[in-house]
């Protein structure tokens, strides 16, 4: 061994002992128990969240048919209104769920109409006149439509979250309870979202009033009594009618 690589240290009983540089302690990597806990915590974190982001990518397919199935409102876009129709025409009353963003400047109505109802192709929502109208506000509501005949007269009403927003009363005389929904309406079983300028046609029903020669009944060809409800934008500024 190389003298110039040796040192030598003199031991209490007088004896000389060489050491080699290479054999002294190199320093240790400690960790503390807490700091190995805490590793591997975040390790079983990241694996449990990498298995339910996986799982779920596999079962995003079905999902959205469940969500179908369920009836369940979807938001694709916070800031346009969203609809569905949780239950259909059913003995008089139709109920749907409403999604309806907040916007500058304009605000979301609910309107009705009860007269000169055109046929759902014939119809423009600035040609008629609503009879009735609500204010819509931002958030989820549950719409429910309800119309049916009592004590001799004919009532429609529409609720928002339980509360009776829009009624109207007509005497049976002058309305037949036998009529036809559009098969085209704007709001199904299947959640959409819609453009803010557009027109979404909650019901539009017309009533049967003209006879054939067998004695059955056919819609009218031209405007007449019926019943509508739709939703649209109104501006800010716009003063609501009494």
């Amino acid at each position: 061994m190389n003298s110039a690589q040796q040192s030598s240290n003199t031991g209490g009983d007088g004896s000389t002992r060489v050491v080699d540089p290479t054999d002294r302690q190199r320093p240790k990597l400690q960790v503390s128990l807490s700091s190995f806990l805490l590793l591997i915590a975040t390790c079983c974190v990241w694996i449990g969240y990498w298995k339910v982001h996986s799982d779920t990518l596999k079962l995003e397919p079905r999902l959205a048919r469940l969500r179908t199935i369920a009836r369940e409102l979807v938001v694709g876009d916070p800031k346009k209104l969203a609809a569905i129709e949780r239950r259909g025409c059913v003995s008089g009353q139709k109920i749907m769920e409403l999604y309806v963003p907040e916007l500058d400047g304009k605000h979301f109505e609910m309107r009705l109409a009860m007269d000169n109802i055109p046929s759902l192709k014939d119809f423009k929502a600035n040609q008629i006149e609503p009879l009735k109208r609500a204010v819509l506000k931002p958030g989820k509501h549950f719409v429910k439509y309800r119309y049916g005949i009592e004590d001799e007269q004919a009532v429609v009403a529409v609720d928002v979250d339980g509360e009776t927003v829009i009624q109207e009363i007509r005497q049976k005389k002058d309305w037949s309870h036998t009529c036809a929904r559009s098969l085209s309406l704007s709001v199904t079983y299947e959640s959409k979202s819609f453009e803010n300028n557009e027109i979404v046609q909650l019901v539009h029903r017309l009533f049967r009033t003209e006879k054939t020669k067998n004695g059955s009944f056919t819609l009218p060809l031209e405007p007449g009594p019926g019943i509508s409800l739709w939703v649209q934008t109104i501006a800010d500024s716009v003063e609501d009618e009494k």
